[in-house]
């Protein structure tokens, strides 16, 4: 294959899910107010930012033929860069434990990717094994930051894990359904259409509550209003914009970590 360098390989690397960035950004800022802020932490910010913005690439890449040598540059170029902070943290802070959760992050989110290849990704547990992946690095920058893997990072995980697979549905909703009906639909099709949205977005309150930590289902309570909202007052036939949907998202997660913070703080 023929590689020189296009200007139009930029474009790539900026991952044009705005929910996605949701999922990036909301995990590792949790990890880091849960622990605090330093260069390790900030690093591997930086590394896992890298790791994003190759994926989307690297997905196209391998389902797609057009465009490919974009593509590919714009997978090296983020590669190339990830080795820099990914050296620092090895020399740095490398830690058993620390290894094996990297290993299995990459593990997930490469089944996830892999599946691009056979059009697959879409399947709901293949989706949420490359959102278990991505909500690892809120353990992971507070066993960086602490050096425990306690119950605080377990519950990293889990709040942050519950949040994104719930949004799992009522993004479906939006998208595929939606656009899909035509002509009127009653309130009680509409509710029946978005019980998996409205049941996804109360279960967290349930598990948490059995957990033994109901103050924490406070911080859910917005996405469940989100998700029966978006159910009952959904329009038919008309087609969502995906840039909408993600910024909606990432006004949601920052109300989602500033209800997290508080609850936890008053503990």
């Amino acid at each position: 294959m023929h590689f020189s360098f296009k200007s139009s390989t930029f474009k790539y690397l900026i991952p044009r899910e705005h929910g996605a960035w949701a999922m990036w950004v909301a995990p590792l800022i949790l990890g880091i107010i849960f622990s605090k802020i330093t260069l390790n932490a900030i690093v591997l910010s930086i590394a896992a930012l890298l790791l994003f913005m190759a994926y989307s690439p690297l997905s196209m890449l391998m389902k797609s033929s057009r465009n490919r040598d974009e593509y590919l540059q714009a997978v090296v170029i983020s590669g190339l860069l990830f080795c820099i902070p990914g050296v620092y943290l090895a020399l740095s802070c490398f830690s058993p434990l620390l290894l094996i959760l990297g290993i299995v992050c990459f593990v997930l989110l490469g089944i996830h990717l892999g599946t691009q290849r056979f059009r697959k990704n879409m399947t709901l547990p293949v989706h949420m094994l490359g959102i278990v992946g991505l909500t690892m690095t809120a353990p992971i920058v507070y066993l960086l930051n602490t050096g425990n893997f306690d119950s605080t990072a377990g519950w990293l995980w889990a709040i942050n894990f519950f949040y994104f697979s719930t949004t799992t549905f009522y993004i479906r909703l939006r998208i595929r359904i939606q656009s899909r009906l035509s002509g009127f639909v009653t309130i009680a099709e509409k509710l029946r259409m978005g019980a998996p949205s409205i049941l996804s977005a109360l279960l967290p309150t349930g598990i948490v509550i059995i957990a033994g930590r109901p103050d924490l289902a406070i911080p859910f309570i917005p996405g469940f209003l989100k998700a029966f909202w978006g159910s009952v007052f959904f329009q038919p036939g008309k087609k969502s914009k995906p840039v909408v949907l993600g910024v909606t998202e990432i006004v949601f997660v920052l109300i989602f970590i500033g209800l997290t913070v508080w609850i936890w703080e008053r503990q």
